[in-house]
């Protein structure tokens, strides 16, 4: 037992020091559905590839998430049902199963985390069988649902979840929900709603104000009515989009290293940037997949700021740079100096061509170009955020 109260056999991660702001993430894979006792009850299929996703989203975040506001990881719980050949990728990192039980006790711990700071942020992540009846009705099937008398029952009620947390101390909310939104034909009549719950907050007394929560961002991999899609070696398809070909590190087309742009001096994945690539991303894969894009649509919605970086990639993802017309209205040999945002020299050409190719990590650089006999360099910003090409003016 660790000195903030944490038994840390089972946590994936632990490194909360009391009274700081942290991170506190839940993670939840359901790949593999106890079959049900009821020979009448239609099982629910086992799904290859989300617990593989919901493990590497977990170490995406143990090994790679920096938050912008500099909070570091306090905890992960990392709950999956998953198939035997997902569990060498797992290593040592799980919490435990997938079953109502098991999350429910996560579930409540992790609400309890978050609410400690008000600076915290929270993170929740699941990936398997699910369900959207209504705005109200927004299920994830855990791994014993089928054994209880109604699926329901055995579920997790997202929707519940999101507007506890909205009572919740922690300022900031992500929420990843990798699952289907079946319409209600395609799973069971509800005998009732059932299921998990988040247990509501203490509220904050008169003389403490009303805490509001300050930001949230839902990144869903399927509309209501709509399936995602579970890819077996690669995961999901959202988490495949997101994390790009996941080798123990993110792959260098993730969105969530890709999708961003220069925000007050950093590289960001920003909520703008990420909702207008996921749709196009997802789409690619899943007809590469020969899978039938008809009707689907990832979405990125929520009240952070289009602007408001979610991440900063340590290191930035690195972009082909040109930059054309280096001799237009220049005496030979023309010269070519890049510098950081510091000043310190990165790039240094004395007899450089007309074209002149480089790559650069996403971030802001400064070009300064002078021919022969010219008494100074003219200077150009660089925005390096993808691959693009820049005329060299004046």
């Amino acid at each position: 037992m660790s000195g903030c109260g944490h038994d840390e056999t089972i946590l994936a991660y632990h490194d909360c020091p009391v009274d700081m702001p942290r991170i506190h993430a839940l993670v939840i894979g359901v790949g593999r559905y106890i079959e049900p006792r009821d020979s009448r009850k239609k099982p629910f299929s086992n799904l290859p590839g989300a617990a593989r996703a919901a493990i590497r989203f977990a170490k995406y975040l143990i090994d790679e998430f920096h938050d912008p506001e500099g909070r570091s990881l306090g905890t992960v719980r990392l709950l999956l049902s998953s198939l035997e050949d997902e569990d060498a990728e797992l290593g040592s990192l799980s919490s435990g199963g997938a079953s109502t039980l098991e999350v429910s006790l996560a579930l409540e711990a992790w609400g309890d985390d978050c609410h400690q700071n008000e600076k915290n942020l929270a993170i929740l992540y699941v990936a398997g069988h699910g369900v959207a009846l209504s705005r109200g009705i927004n299920t994830l099937f855990l791994s014993d649902a089928m054994l209880w008398g109604s699926e329901y029952q055995g579920s997790l009620n997202l929707i519940s979840v999101d507007e506890g947390m909205a009572g919740c101390r922690a300022k900031d909310n992500i929420y990843v929900y990798d699952c289907c939104a079946l319409p209600p034909n395609e799973i069971s009549e509800m005998a009732s709603i059932g299921g998990l719950y988040m247990k509501p907050f203490p509220q904050p007394g008169p003389r403490e104000g009303l805490k509001k929560r300050d930001s949230v961002v839902y990144i869903n991999a399927a509309r209501v009515g709509t399936s995602t899609y579970a890819i077996g070696l690669g995961g999901t398809l959202l988490s495949r989009g997101l994390l790009g070909d996941f080798r123990e590190h993110t792959g260098d087309d993730a969105l969530l290293l890709t999708a961003g742009e220069i925000v007050d001096n950093n590289y960001g994945i920003t909520t703008s940037r990420l909702k207008e690539a996921l749709p196009t991303r997802l789409m690619e894969l899943l007809e590469a997949l020969k899978g039938d894009p008809r009707g689907y649509e990832p979405s990125v919605t929520g009240n952070r700021g289009p602007a408001r970086a979610l991440t900063l990639p340590q290191p930035p993802p690195s972009y082909t740079v040109v930059l054309k017309g280096l001799h237009e209205g220049r005496d030979l040999p023309v010269s070519l100096v890049i510098q950081d945002g510091q000043g310190a020299v990165l790039r240094e050409e004395p007899n450089a061509p007309d074209e002149y190719s480089t790559d650069l990590e996403a971030g802001e650089y400064f070009a300064f170009v002078a021919g022969a006999g010219a008494t100074g360099f003219k200077g150009q910003t660089l925005r390096v955020e993808g691959s693009r090409s820049w005329q060299v003016v004046g």
